[in-house]
């Protein structure tokens, strides 16, 4: 076996216990060596469960404690970490999630992963300088619509058929909103940094499309024209206030 494949196998059987087999005659003494790098594998999917479970706390809740361990043995072999940064790690977990059969009794689930891992990024991006209500007010009225704004590095949304933005202000420490009653309605989540602090905001596809001409290097106008073609009644103003106090737009 070249160096190469015996790599590769060391790799997979670092996460696979099955994967043991095809490092036949690579150790000296296989008794010894066999027992220590099931410690490491022991330790490697003990490191990924914790990653997960920071990175997935309302998907933990929502399954509970046995099941997310089970997803988390799967998901790891499924998705062996590519990255000495286990903050990166769990990527793919909304994905994962939504193919597995025994996830089909709860079937926001994959979306509430999608949400999750939206937050999770946002928390680890770099601050940056949020644009002032008193800089909107030095502006004439033809250089605010001319102007173009950035978007906050953390700022990104989720349109969803369940109601995900809900569901994971339910499960927060201060968890001021309620659970919804009927989980299967479309709803658009918003998800912004704060300082230091991630939320999710319920939102709309008027607000998240005006958000995105932002994105696209588009103009105040743009993006009041772009929100009001998917809903006539937006209320920019009401929408600019907003962001201004989430720290949304940049200067």
């Amino acid at each position: 076996m070249s160096l190469e494949l015996q790599q590769a196998a060391f790799a997979a059987a670092l996460v696979d216990a099955r994967a043991v087999e095809e490092l036949d005659g690579i150790f000296a003494d296989s008794h010894i060596a066999l027992p220590r790098l099931a410690l490491y594998r022991g330790n490697i999917a003990a490191a990924q469960a914790t990653a997960l479970s920071r990175a997935y706390p309302v998907v933990r809740a929502l399954v509970g404690d046995e099941y997310f361990a089970g997803l988390c043995s799967t998901y790891g072999r499924a998705y062996p970490s590519t990255s000495g940064d286990l903050n990166a790690f769990g990527g793919q977990l909304a994905a994962f999630v939504g193919g597995l059969e025994s996830a089909a009794t709860v079937p926001y689930l994959a979306n509430v992963a999608a949400l999750e891992w939206l937050v999770h990024r946002a928390y680890y991006v770099a601050d940056s300088r949020a644009l002032s209500r008193e800089h909107i007010l030095s502006l004439s009225p033809e250089a605010m619509l001319a102007r173009s704004f950035a978007l906050q590095t953390g700022c990104s949304w989720l349109s969803s058929n369940f109601a995900v933005a809900t569901i994971w202000q339910a499960h927060q420490t201060d968890h001021l909103v309620a659970p919804p009653d009927h989980p299967v309605r479309p709803e658009v989540a918003l998800v912004i940094r704060t300082g230091w602090r991630v939320d999710v905001l319920t939102s709309s596809l008027a607000e998240t499309t005006a958000l995105g001409q932002f994105g696209d290097c588009g103009t105040m106008q743009a993006a009041i024209a772009a929100g009001r073609a998917v809903d006539p009644s937006f209320d920019f103003a009401a929408a600019l206030v907003r962001w201004l106090d989430a720290g949304i737009l940049l200067e």
